[in-house]
């Protein structure tokens, strides 16, 4: 068992002085939601989780947030 953290995104819309994303050339990067989808799949079938983070810049504005979460407890990643 493990815990996964899953870094879908480096958008934010706060500038923190202790934030790495504050100074980041790659601020408009998104990770593609099929790329996660696929991956997941693949933690999925080897692994047992124990904790599961959604991390970014700021999670929700990633474009495909709902669509994730939604998945997400489709496929019992998450019980609540």
């Amino acid at each position: 068992m493990f815990t996964v953290e899953l870094v879908i995104n480096e958008n934010c819309n706060y500038k923190c002085d202790y934030c790495y994303i504050r100074n980041n050339n790659h601020i408009n990067k998104l990770i593609d939601f099929d790329f996660l989808e696929s991956k997941l799949n693949e933690y999925k079938v080897q692994n047992e989780f124990i904790d599961f983070y959604i991390l970014g810049g700021e999670p929700t504005l990633h474009p495909e947030f709902r669509n994730l979460i939604l998945y997400l407890k489709t496929k019992s990643f998450v019980n609540n």
